[in-house]
């Protein structure tokens, strides 16, 4: 698989080792920048799981395999292991059912690393991650299972990409947890209030509400202004199709409805 040269506006080893953190608007080339990251993963070896609600990664994305997620589908229907990169569509999902499929996944692949001792790392990609890390989602089973994730994750070798249009939507702590911070176009004043706190330099933050599509200020060490490539697709994702009959009421039975 080839790459893209490198330049400074990614680093792949703090992705790994402390996650990563992305916020802009709609239209500011947050999903591209997403893919163009999860490329620069799979060329090292680390396995992806994308939770998708809005299904920007079906139509283009390095991953191979992505799988709907629907109300009625139960765990026997989905293939989740350790070690397959896997895009999860959960466009038809209501938002309850969402944060419930988020936390389980990362409840088994959490188990299965302090059981087994992994041999790669693991990345979670949540997209409109406030669903799971908000200050009220987290006292719930889903956003338990997100701040687990986040705070002790790494040292079984699990990490995290957390993506949204709103971080002033988005649990502090799990923002301030990252290595790797990117800022998009934002122009809600309690969007702008919010990246004060990630920062300082007031000239940078100044040009938040300017920045152009792909522009992003990046915050690895000193914030600085980029220019992110566009992502080239190498494949369109195909479905995978897990042959077992579909047992209904799963979700129902869970949400208690």
């Amino acid at each position: 698989m080839s790459d893209y040269p490198k330049t400074q506006w990614f680093n792949t080893e703090l992705m790994k080792l402390r996650g990563t953190a992305m916020f802009g608007n709609r239209g500011s080339g947050k999903s591209n920048l997403v893919k163009l990251l999860v490329r620069q993963l799979l060329n090292q070896n680390v396995t992806v799981k994308i939770f998708d609600p809005s299904q920007t990664h079906l139509r283009e994305s390095d991953i191979q395999y992505y799988q709907i997620l629907n109300s009625y589908t139960d765990l026997e229907d989905i293939r989740n292991d350790s070690y397959t990169s896997m895009i999860f569509d959960t466009s038809r999902l209501y938002p309850e059912e969402q944060k419930l499929f988020i936390s389980l996944i990362m409840a088994n692949d959490f188990q299965d690393a302090t059981e087994n001792k992994r041999v790669n790392w693991l990345r979670h990609v949540i997209e409109e991650c406030q669903l799971v890390l908000n200050s009220t989602v987290l006292r719930s089973r889903a956003g338990q299972e997100a701040l687990r994730w986040v705070t002790v994750g790494r040292n079984f070798k699990l990490t995290y990409l957390l993506a949204s249009q709103r971080p002033s939507l988005v649990s502090t702590t799990a923002i301030s947890l990252t290595g790797a911070r990117y800022f998009g176009n934002l122009d809600e004043p309690n969007d702008l209030s919010k990246l004060k706190k990630f920062i300082r330099n007031k000239d940078i933050l100044a040009k938040v509400p300017e920045l152009t599509v792909g522009e992003f200020i990046v915050k690895l060490s000193q914030p600085k202004i980029v220019k992110t490539p566009l992502f080239k697709p190498y494949r369109e994702p195909e479905e995978y199709i897990v042959e077992t009959p579909k047992k209904k009421g799963f979700w129902a039975k869970l949400l208690g409805l």
